[in-house]
């Protein structure tokens, strides 16, 4: 009875879950089931933008210090390897 409101929700719920856990595989299939193809494509594909855009910005400003303790040693490979080439 409330498409757009239905379709508002499940697009922050994708957010949360790509931006959140490891994978959204089965909500992105449970989209397209519920949602049709082409409104469950638009869904999931602005939601797992969003979420990794969530999770990068997360990342990169809220968690840096946690990310540079816990893999500092892979962080400097990768930035050793970008000062060499």
């Amino acid at each position: 009875s409330a498409p757009v409101m239905t379709a508002l929700i499940g697009l922050i719920v994708y957010i949360l879950v790509a931006g959140l856990t490891p994978g959204a595989a089965f909500l992105s299939l449970a989209y397209g089931w519920f949602f049709g193809l082409w409104q469950g494509t638009l869904l999931v594909s602005f939601g797992s933008t969003a979420g990794a855009t969530m999770m990068f910005l997360l990342s990169r400003y809220v968690m840096r210090d946690w990310v540079l303790a816990t893999k500092n040693s892979h962080i400097q490979k990768v930035q050793t390897a970008f000062e060499r080439d």
